[in-house]
């Protein structure tokens, strides 16, 4: 049987799952969770729209810094591998 967290957004297994998970984060998964706990923050109308712009923006700035670190091209420079 599962449990939700952030409205019924974020589903994990049980305690022990949950406690492994966030044990463990990867920087990508830490950013996914915090992404859908902000998304359920704000439709309960905990950010004034203001609000609601700033953490957008910074979510957005930091997605895209996620993207451009992890497109890492296998480039060879050496000419000595695949």
């Amino acid at each position: 049987m599962s449990d939700f967290l952030f409205g019924g957004e974020f589903e994990y297994e049980d305690k022990k799952d949950l406690d492994e998970l966030l044990n463990n984060l990867q920087p990508n998964v830490a950013l996914r969770i915090l992404l859908v706990a902000l998304n359920h923050a704000s439709k309960q109308g905990a950010f004034d729209i203001l609000e609601s712009h700033c953490v957008h923006k910074c979510l957005e700035n930091i997605e895209k810094n996620e993207h451009q670190d992890s497109s890492i091209h296998n480039t060879d420079n050496n000419g000595d591998s695949n």
